[in-house]
């Protein structure tokens, strides 16, 4: 099996896993729409993924699996994360709850966020009609009802083993040093799945070109 084989098979098999860990996540006030979505969930997640090296597809699988062994569930761990930013005393009352965070677990996940974070905002600044209805950039700008982009990731992030996250540094700096956004190489994998042949053919659909 040729490398790229190899990485596509790998992610059908995260994304399989995860989409099954997603179904036991327990939301306030109930099942939430996205986990009756797999289409959705598995664009999003696919595309994603398509940018990261083999080392990190590899060892995310196995964070995956080493979770599942010790009955953990690290889509949920996800939410319980982001409530370190959205709802500060809710997480206090379940921190205990969660894998602690080392230090250097911590700094990494903040190198990585603000690689992403100033992707994604040259992002909403080239595609305004794609990103209009997208999640707010910043932490500062979460409320109730929605969680900005850097809360999200970092939450996620912080569900990944260092050395996935290891991997997923050397992979951004890489690509920031060679001038490379993978923020667009993402939403350009994300529209296709949907049928437009890149982003900026759909912002020039949707702007009226």
């Amino acid at each position: 099996m040729d490398s790229t084989k190899a990485a596509d098979a790998c992610i059908e098999r995260i994304v399989t896993r995860e989409w099954n860990l997603f179904q036991k996540v327990n939301n306030v006030g109930g099942r939430a729409d996205c986990q009756d979505s797999p289409k959705t969930f598995a664009i999003m997640r696919k595309s994603q993924f398509a940018s990261w090296p083999e080392d990190a597809l590899a060892s995310y699988e196995e964070d995956l699996r080493q979770a599942e062994a010790e009955g953990r569930n690290p889509l949920a761990e996800k939410y319980g994360y982001m409530m370190r930013r959205t709802h500060p005393e809710e997480y206090r009352r379940i921190a205990d709850q969660l894998p602690e965070i080392s230090r250097e677990k911590d700094e990494l996940v903040r190198a990585i966020v603000d690689i992403n974070v100033a992707w994604e905002g040259e992002c909403d600044a080239r595609y305004p009609h794609v990103r209009s209805t997208g999640r707010p950039l910043r932490t500062a700008q979460d409320t109730a009802c929605a969680t900005s982009f850097e809360t999200y990731l970092e939450g996620e992030l912080l569900t990944y083993s260092e050395n996935t996250l290891c991997c997923l540094h050397r992979h951004v700096l890489a690509a920031k040093e060679r001038g490379e956004n993978l923020a667009e190489k993402n939403l350009d994998d994300m529209v296709r799945a949907y049928g437009y042949s890149s982003a900026r053919a759909l912002e020039d659909e949707r702007a009226g070109k």
